[in-house]
């Protein structure tokens, strides 16, 4: 089907790291599957990076500014906005787009409280704009297979969700070289890089209500940082539930859900790849092998479903739903770290 009569989105792109450059790959994606962008601009401190940014993404002509503020006062101005800086920028960098009048996708975490949550979500209500989290499994059609097996294996006993990845970066941390996912004043830290793809799944997957007891253990690097954690809780749905992260170690071990009648093994719980489903009624692989910029284009179809077609659709509610019960779930890990 051609996109020759859906609209694309114009969109600037704030901040100009890795995971910048995928997101522009999985605008391109989008594309392909009738959600088309366009960036015109780049919002990087550095002049001379956002122009190579913007050429390394075939987006030559985009206009660069210093600020996510700067852009937010121009009146010739993209539509929407992508935000990728270091996390404790992410809410007023969405305030200040967001009462622009820009819609807003921010990655994770797109808060560091409920308290902000539901500060820039009430402003985006008010301003009418779409403000939407960066979590890539939310809108794949595995998320749907997922709760699917999850009934073929229920009741279930007991889950363990894990994201250990030995950091790039951390060498250069020993060395004296604290980039800001380990700085805490920027909101730095294994949690809010990786643990949150453990928590939206366990607040996702194991039902209501969140639970009252949690028990959670930090790992400190030296600045205070967490380079580790490990909680325990128990759910109505799962009466053992264990999340575990880190960017000090690696591992490959799946991420596994028990139930009496199967289990669920998730290879890549950020992603929600290499899904195997082992059962009496059902058993093989359940999820469509793809690369993480076409995972990531999942959710940039979502987003331009929610900006050009001119509703607020109902996937639209239950994923801002879904993201403001991780964030308490977060927070009561936080609480409770030791």
């Amino acid at each position: 089907m051609s996109n020759e009569h859906i609209r694309p989105v114009t969109i600037a792109i704030v901040g100009t790291n890795w995971i910048s450059g995928e997101m522009a790959e999985a605008f391109r994606l989008a594309g392909e599957r009738n959600a088309p962008y366009q960036v015109t601009a780049i919002v990087s401190r550095s002049q001379e990076k956002g122009r190579a940014f913007a050429e390394s993404i075939g987006c030559p002509d985009a206009l660069i500014y210093p600020t996510a503020e700067a852009l937010a006062a121009q009146t010739n101005r993209p539509e929407a906005a992508y935000i990728a800086t270091p996390n404790s920028l992410h809410v007023p960098q969405t305030k200040a787009l967001l009462a622009a009048g820009f819609h807003v996708l921010c990655e994770k975490p797109m808060v560091l409280s409920p308290q902000e949550w539901e500060e820039v979500h009430s402003l985006a209500a008010a301003e009418n704009r779409i403000l939407m989290e960066a979590i890539m499994y939310l809108h794949t059609p595995e998320r749907q297979v997922i709760r699917q097996a999850l009934d073929t294996i229920a009741p279930l006993q007991s889950a363990t969700l894990e994201f250990l990845q030995y950091s790039s970066r951390i060498e250069a941390f020993y060395k004296g070289s604290i980039a800001s996912v380990f700085d805490p004043a920027y909101g730095g830290g294994a949690r809010n890089d990786l643990g949150i793809y453990c928590v939206y799944p366990a607040a996702d997957w194991l039902g209501e209500p969140l639970p009252d007891t949690v028990r959670a253990r930090d790992t400190l690097l030296p600045n205070g940082a967490d380079g580790a954690g490990e909680v325990q809780m128990s759910f109505t749905a799962c009466p053992e539930v264990k999340l575990c992260w880190s960017k000090t170690r690696q591992s490959d071990a799946p991420s596994v859900l028990r139930g009496s009648n199967g289990e669920l093994r998730i290879g890549h719980i950020s992603q929600v790849q290499e899904v195997y489903l082992t059962a009496k009624a059902q058993t093989g692989r359940l999820d469509t092998p793809r690369s993480k910029a076409a995972v990531m284009a999942e959710e940039a179809v979502a987003f331009h479903r929610y900006v050009a077609g001119g509703e607020v659709l109902v996937s639209y509610a239950q994923a801002s739903a879904l993201s403001r019960k991780a964030h308490q779930l977060m927070q009561r890990i936080r609480e409770k770290a030791l």
